[in-house]
């Protein structure tokens, strides 16, 4: 969970709407430096852990995963 001095703190997150070459599609969490392009991402709203917004993610593309680099604590490989 997202927190800032016992304060839990909202990010907006993404999800990529163009899968992996293994079919996973990244979850991104605003301000990540592999966020895709507009065209190719689709916005999941704000969530107060990447955990909520894979779930989120997961009822339009199942296999939706965080992002390595800003959810790592939600990706998997």
């Amino acid at each position: 969970m997202n927190q800032v001095k016992g304060r839990i703190m909202l990010l907006y997150y993404y999800v990529n709407t163009t899968p992996k070459i293994d079919g996973r599609y990244e979850v991104h969490a605003i301000g990540c430096v592999q966020t895709p392009l507009i065209k190719t991402s689709s916005p999941l709203g704000e969530f107060a852990s990447c955990q909520e917004a894979i779930n989120a993610a997961q009822l339009n593309y199942p296999k939706a995963t965080g992002c390595y680099y800003c959810c790592k604590e939600c990706y998997t490989s």
